[in-house]
């Protein structure tokens, strides 16, 4: 069930719907051959021509992180850039 609706919502990604990241990172590594990796979809070709971030927040949550962005051009990248500034480093 969780690799469908990771399958979908990459959909929105390799559509340029998505605008809004949050990633959680816990200290815990699990999955295997068949698991389905963040970067799966269309990809792109170079570094240059990736997705670019505004600037991450970071906040703890007990030992796991959520890290926040936006997508640099996104619709609400200047409001987020103005909030959080060159962003937080851990």
């Amino acid at each position: 069930l969780c690799g469908q609706i990771l399958r979908r919502a990459i959909a929105f990604v390799d559509a340029e719907l998505v605008d809004r990241w949050l990633i959680y990172v816990a200290p815990k590594i699990f999955g295997g051959a068949e698991a389905i990796p963040l970067a799966l979809g269309q990809g792109f070709a170079s570094p240059g021509g990736a997705l670019q971030l505004a600037p991450l927040a970071v906040t703890h949550l007990g030992q796991d992180l959520l890290i926040e962005s936006r997508t640099a051009d996104g619709p609400a990248a200047a409001y987020w850039t103005a909030r959080h500034g060159r962003g937080e480093t851990l």
